[in-house]
């Protein structure tokens, strides 16, 4: 199976063994998409794991992920202690397809890297004419 963070490789040589603990994202973008992931499959723990911010106990169920588009990445290298990655994803809810457009900061502490936090957007995708 495919990742579903879009990366084009393995689940299980993408972002699984990040999720799973076996490794540590050693980017700010492999941080970001392996939280991409977390959503997708309702990983709540690595979610918690991997911020800097108050835990959270729930996903919504009701919102399905699509797809993600990194757009850039600032900083954020294995020998960087801050990031910056801007980028799009995809979702359903209730049957209308939305974007999420964030720019999201990173930080690593004690050499793993941690979300802050993030300018966000959201909105419907237009309909095909």
């Amino acid at each position: 199976m495919m990742c579903y963070c879009g990366s084009n490789v393995a689940f299980s040589q993408c972002c699984e063994p990040y999720i799973y603990g076996n490794k540590a994202p050693q980017t700010a973008t492999q941080l970001m998409r392996s939280r991409y992931t977390a959503f997708c499959i309702n990983d709540v723990h690595y979610l918690n794991k991997t911020t800097s911010l108050s835990p959270i106990t729930s996903i919504d169920s009701s919102i399905r992920w699509t797809g993600l588009t990194i757009i850039k990445s600032m900083k954020g290298g294995a020998s960087d202690s801050t990031g910056i990655v801007e980028f799009n994803a995809f979702f359903i809810e209730e049957n209308i397809d939305y974007i999420l457009h964030e720019i999201s900061q990173f930080k690593k502490q004690n050499e793993c890297w941690l979300y802050c936090h993030g300018t966000s957007s959201i909105s419907p995708l237009d309909s095909p004419k």
